[in-house]
C-alpha cells in the first residue's frame, strides 16, 4: 500500500506537470465513458432493471393474431378473451383493460383525464397496491354497481393538493359521482403513459359475447414453471377451438399470440438500443487508441527518464505498474468527467425511452450506473496504457546515457504500435461515419414520407363526450354538429371536421366484416373509425375515387362506407370497390349493408415505418351502437398558425 501511494502521488505530479496532455486525455476520455455511461444508464432502465410489478419475468399479454389482414398483435374481442381466460390450463390468471377518458368537473377547472378501464383482478394480478385506500373488488366490477374509482399519485397531487381525506369522498367524473377508493404509487403505469383514473370495466354479458369488436388489451400471468413458449402452444389450442366453435362468425381464422410484458413494452427500441451501444463502445474504443498514441508520444519524450530509473535498480515490471497508474488516474478523472456528461444527456435520453415505460423507467446514475462507470474507466485505464507502458519500459541503457539524440524511444516497434493505433482509429471512425450516413438518410426519408394527409396549418382538439351525457346519438350529433357550425365560422378556418382519431395517436380496433357475395372462404378484418363530413378535406387526405362524405350521409340516409387503397385492393382485387357492399359482422348478422361511395389514399395510421392496413370510416350519425369508436378528435385547417384560434376553439 505504500509502495502503491507513491505511484499514485508522483503520477498524480506527472499529469499536474503536464496540463494541456492531461486535459485533452481527460476531455477525451470523458466523451468516451460519457457516453457509454449514458447508454447503459438508458439500456438499464429499458431492458435490464425489473419491471415495478411483482414478479415480472412471469407478466405477458395475450393477442389475436391477425397477420393475414396486416394485424399481427391485434386488440382481442371480448367473447375470446373469455374463451381464453376459463379455457387456458397456463395462467394464473387474465386480466382485460379498455381505454376511455373522463371529464373531472368537481372543483376548479374542467379536465379531460385520461383512464383504464379494468377488471376487478388487474391490480392483483401485477401485484401492486395503492398508497392509500383499497383496490375493485368482484363485486364492484358488475354492471350497474356503485361507481367507484382509484386515482393517479400526480393527479392526486396535483388536483387535490395530497389530501389524505379524498380516500372514502365522491367526484364528479362526466356529471357522475364516483367514490374515491385510492390512490395508486407515483409512477405507476401500466401501458399507457397519462392515465389518471382507473374504474372497473363491467362487461355486461352482452359485450362479453362480442366477438366482431376487437378493442381489449389482454394482460396475463404465467403460472411457475410455465413459459412463454408454452403459453403460446395452450393459448393457439385454445384459439383453435374458438375457430371451430364460431365458423360463421365471418369465417375469419383467427390466430393468437403471447409475448413477454418486457417484449410488449421494450420490443421497437431494443434494437436501437443495441445498435448505441455498440456505437458508444466504438467512440470508447476511438478515444482509447487516441490517448495510447499520445502516451506512446510522452513514453518516448520520458525516455531519458526511465533509463536513468532502470539505471538505479527500478526493475521492468516496476515501471510498468507507475506507468500503468498515471494511465487509471487518468481513466479515473475521465470517468469522473464523463458522469457529468452522462447526467448533462438524461433530458435527451428521456425522450427516447418507449411512453409505455416513460414513467417507471427513468434514466438515473444509481449505484449500478456508478459501478459500471467505475469498472469501465478502470478497464479503459488498462486498455490503452498497457502497450504503452510495455513500449516505454524498453530501453536500451547504453543508446540512452549516451544521449545520442531526438531518435531515442522511436524504434521500429515503437513505430509500428502508433501506426497500428492510428489504423485502428481511422477504420473504427469510417464505421461510425458510414453508420451515421445511413441514419441520417434514413431520417431524410422518413421526413419525405407521404403520411397520407397534410398536417400543416391544422389543430387537433380532443373533445372525449361523457357518455353519461351523450349515450343517445342525437345528442352526440347536436354536439358535433354545433361545434362545426362555430368552428367554421371564426375567422381563419378553412374546413373542420370530427374522426375518431386522428392519424398516429391511435392505432385502431378492427372489426370483422363480410362482403356481399362472398359466404365462403376467409373473413376480413380492418380499422373502424367515425368520422364526420368535412374531416378528409381538413387532413388534406386524397381521394382516389368516388367521394367524401357530405351532410346527407345521415341516419336517414344509405349507410355508406369509405375505405381506403390498401382494403380496396384486398378486397375488390382487379375491380372498383366503389358501389360495392360489406357489413360488419359474419354471414348472418342483423346490421345493414354498407355501400362503399369513396375510396382515399392509405394514411400512415400504424407509424411512420408500418405498412398501412386496411381501413374503414364510417359516417358517425349510421354507427350508434359503437361507442367506444365514436368521434372525439376535432380538427381543424386554419389559413394561418393554427394555434392562434385555440381560444376560440376552447
Amino acid at each position: 500500500m505504500e509502495t502503491l501511494w507513491q505511484d499514485l502521488r508522483f503520477g498524480l505530479r506527472q499529469l499536474l506537470r503536464k496540463p494541456s496532455f492531461t486535459l485533452i486525455a481527460v476531455l477525451s476520455l470523458a466523451l468516451g465513458i460519457g457516453a457509454n455511461t449514458a447508454i447503459f444508464s438508458l439500456v438499464d432502465a429499458v431492458l435490464i432493471r425489473p419491471l415495478p410489478f411483482s414478479d415480472p419475468d412471469r407478466l405477458v399479454m395475450v393477442w389475436e393474431d391477425a397477420t393475414k389482414v396486416g394485424f399481427p398483435r391485434n386488440t382481442p374481442a371480448p367473447a375470446n378473451y373469455v374463451d381464453w381466460k376459463t379455457q387456458n390450463k397456463v395462467f394464473e390468471d387474465m386480466a382485460a383493460i379498455t381505454y376511455g377518458s373522463y371529464a373531472l368537473t368537481d372543483e376548479g377547472e374542467p379536465e379531460k383525464v385520461e383512464s383504464q378501464n379494468v377488471t376487478a383482478n388487474f391490480f392483483p394480478l401485477l401485484g401492486v397496491k395503492p398508497i392509500l385506500g383499497r383496490t375493485f373488488t368482484e363485486e364492484e366490477d358488475k354492471p350497474g354497481a356503485n361507481r367507484v374509482a382509484l386515482i393517479s399519485y400526480s393527479l392526486w397531487q396535483r388536483r387535490f393538493g395530497g389530501d389524505s381525506a379524498l380516500i372514502g369522498k365522491e367526484i364528479l367524473l362526466d356529471g357522475r359521482k364516483y367514490n374515491v377508493l385510492g390512490v395508486m404509487p407515483p409512477g405507476f403505469q401500466f401501458l399507457a403513459k397519462e392515465v389518471g383514473i382507473w374504474t372497473p370495466a363491467a362487461f355486461s354479458a352482452e359485450e362479453l359475447a362480442n366477438r366482431g369488436g376487437h378493442y381489449l388489451t389482454v394482460v396475463a400471468r404465467l403460472k411457475p414453471g410455465v413459459s412463454v413458449a408454452q403459453a403460446r402452444t395452450d393459448i393457439a389450442a385454445v384459439t383453435q377451438r374458438i375457430n371451430q366453435a364460431n365458423p360463421s362468425w365471418t369465417g375469419f381464422e383467427l390466430g393468437s399470440t403471447v409475448v413477454s410484458l418486457r417484449e410488449q413494452l421494450a420490443g421497437d427500441v431494443r434494437p436501437a438500443l443495441i445498435v448505441l451501444l455498440v456505437a458508444v463502445g466504438f467512440v470508447l474504443l476511438i478515444a482509447c487508441a487516441n490517448i495510447a498514441n499520445l502516451l506512446l508520444a510522452r513514453g518516448a519524450a520520458r525516455y531519458r527518464e526511465i533509463a536513468v530509473r532502470t539505471a538505479l535498480g527500478a526493475g521492468r515490471g516496476r515501471i510498468v505498474r507507475q506507468l500503468l497508474t498515471e494511465s487509471v488516474l487518468l481513466a479515473i478523472a475521465g470517468g469522473a468527467t464523463g458522469l457529468l456528461f452522462a447526467w448533462l444527456s438524461f433530458s435527451f435520453l428521456k425522450q427516447i425511452i418507449p411512453e409505455s415505460m416513460a414513467l417507471n423507467a427513468g434514466v438515473r446514475i444509481d449505484a449500478k450506473v456508478f459501478g459500471f462507470t467505475m469498472l469501465l474507466s478502470l478497464l479503459t485505464g488498462v486498455v490503452f496504457g498497457l502497450a504503452p507502458a510495455f513500449q516505454a519500459a524498453k530501453v536500451d541503457l547504453n543508446e540512452a546515457l549516451k544521449q545520442s539524440g531526438g531518435r531515442i524511444g522511436t524504434g521500429v516497434g515503437h513505430r509500428r504500435l502508433r501506426s497500428a493505433l492510428v489504423v485502428t482509429e481511422i477504420a473504427l471512425a469510417l464505421v461510425l461515419l458510414v453508420g451515421a450516413g445511413l441514419l441520417i438518410q434514413t431520417f431524410l426519408q422518413l421526413r419525405a414520407l407521404d403520411l397520407g394527409v397534410n398536417p400543416e396549418n391544422v389543430l387537433t382538439v380532443r373533445t372525449s363526450l361523457p357518455r353519461s351525457k351523450y349515450s343517445e346519438l342525437p345528442k352526440r350529433a347536436a354536439f358535433y354538429e354545433q361545434v362545426l357550425e362555430r368552428v367554421r365560422a371564426v375567422p381563419g378556418v378553412v374546413a373542420a371536421g370530427y374522426t375518431t382519431a386522428v392519424p398516429l395517436t391511435w392505432k385502431g380496433g378492427t372489426n370483422g366484416f363480410t362482403v356481399e357475395g362472398r359466404t365462403e372462404g376467409p373473413g376480413q378484418d380492418a380499422n373502424s373509425r367515425q368520422a364526420t363530413a368535412g374531416y378528409m378535406e381538413t387532413m388534406g387526405i386524397k381521394l382516389r375515387e368516388g367521394r367524401f362524405f357530405n351532410q346527407h350521409d345521415n341516419a336517414q340516409s344509405q349507410p355508406s362506407g369509405i375505405i381506403n387503397e390498401t382494403m380496396a385492393r384486398q378486397y375488390w382485387p382487379g375491380e372498383s370497390a366503389v358501389g360495392k357492399r360489406f357489413k360488419l359482422g359474419g354471414t348472418d348478422s342483423q346490421r345493414p349493408w354498407v355501400t362503399v361511395v369513396g375510396i382515399i389514399g392509405d394514411i400512415k395510421e400504424m407509424g411512420l415505418e408500418a405498412a398501412p392496413k386496411a381501413e374503414m370510416f364510417f359516417p358517425y350519425q349510421q354507427m350508434p351502437e359503437t361507442l367506444w369508436n365514436m368521434p372525439r378528435d376535432l380538427t381543424v385547417r386554419t389559413t394561418g398558425d393554427p394555434l392562434s384560434i385555440t381560444a376560440a376553439v376552447r
